[in-house]
């Protein structure tokens, strides 16, 4: 069998293994493989199908032992700064365009979505630095965050709803 994957563990690389020889490592959730000829960079165990429990050899697995389940896909955690960058947008769209209505129920309804809106921001921040793989994605600060938010643009879109444009006057 080819030695063709190398593994990345604590900063420092080693390989190449077969496949056998690098499951004998015991692989690790934070580990990184490269496969190579086929990887476009280093991925993580998970990713790499013929490094999964139920791709082992026939010969490897006994015939009374049930089949090994697939390992859970791992989210990523790339998304968490674009919500905060949402919230600085509509936070700066709002400082530019809004005046405080005269009436009340506008008033009230502008308040209310700008409160919301700061409030899922402090939601973004906080998922930011606290939804880690290390926390198993168990937090909803970031969901909570989205449904607030969009509850403050409607609060303001509503309030907003046949206002004449005060900027012509």
């Amino acid at each position: 069998m080819q030695k063709i994957y190398l593994l990345l563990r604590n900063n420092k690389q080693s390989g190449p293994f077969t496949r056998e020889e690098l499951l004998q490592q015991g692989l690790k959730k934070h580990d990184l493989i490269w496969v190579e000829g086929r990887s476009a960079g280093w991925r993580d165990p998970e990713e790499i199908a013929e490094l999964t429990p139920d791709a082992a050899p026939k010969s490897a697995v006994a015939d009374d032992q049930p089949p090994a389940k697939p390992a859970a896909p791992v989210p990523a955690n790339r998304s968490r700064h674009i919500y905060i960058l949402l919230c600085a947008l509509i936070n700066l769209g709002l400082g530019i365009y809004v005046v405080l209505s005269k009436q009340v129920w506008r008033k009230i309804l502008q308040i209310s979505g700008s409160g919301f809106i700061l409030t899922a921001s402090i939601l973004f921040v906080t998922a930011f630095f606290l939804e880690t793989r290390q926390l198993d994605w168990k937090s909803n600060f970031a969901r909570y965050g989205i449904y607030i938010v969009t509850a403050g643009v409607i609060f303001h879109f509503i309030a907003n709803l046949g206002k004449e444009n005060s900027f012509e006057k």
